[in-house]
């Protein structure tokens, strides 16, 4: 009876021990997966954006010059007078690739109003990552990859997806810490592209 007791309570321990939960949302911010390999956005599944837009703690957007996928370069302050908006973002990122299609939507729809959305990489493999997964997601605004240089001028990105809206002067308005929901975010933009110069 003893051992079977004994065995009865190990067996408990054991279940208990193993038995895991299905989380009823996506993570907001995500954390690098051992693979490059990412599953298929499930918006059912997004989890909601990271509260109210944030102080930045930088008052003007610090300029940057990367490549884009086309060769070309990409500078910040090329696009001076538009509103545009930073995402750090990268392909394993799961609130990331549920982001991105919203971001496609109002780029298209605000792009003659003046408004830029540049996608900032993360990726360790660089374009090879990144251009498969822009053509399968249409992404219809720029890209660039960051070695790091960019994440320092602004102060440090410790969780992606990473969001920085800056206004037609330059200065960064917001930071978004985790998956921005596009009901947040276009109200936001609307009224900073309602803004003169």
């Amino acid at each position: 009876m003893r051992s079977f007791s004994v065995s009865l309570v190990v067996l408990m321990m054991v279940l208990v021990a193993c038995a895991t939960e299905q989380p009823d949302e996506v993570a907001d911010v995500a954390e690098p997966p051992e693979t490059s390999e990412a599953p298929a956005p499930d918006p059912e599944r997004a989890g909601p954006s990271q509260g109210e837009a944030m102080d930045a703690g930088i008052d003007e957007a610090p300029d940057f010059e990367r490549e884009q996928m086309d060769g070309s370069f990409f500078r910040l302050s090329d696009h001076d007078g538009t509103v545009r908006v930073l995402n750090f973002w990268a392909t394993w990122c799961m609130p990331c690739r549920v982001e991105v299609p919203e971001f496609v939507e109002m780029q298209e729809r605000y792009r003659d109003d003046g408004l830029l959305f540049v996608g900032i990489s993360l990726d360790d493999e660089g374009f090879a990552a990144v251009e498969p997964f822009a053509e399968e997601f249409s992404m219809n605004y720029p890209q660039v990859v960051d070695d790091g240089e960019i994440t320092d001028l602004y102060g440090g990105v410790y969780g992606l997806p990473t969001t920085f809206v800056v206004d037609r002067q330059g200065d960064i308005r917001a930071r978004f810490n985790g998956r921005v929901h596009q009901e947040d975010l276009e109200p936001f933009l609307q009224e900073l592209l309602a803004e003169s110069v």
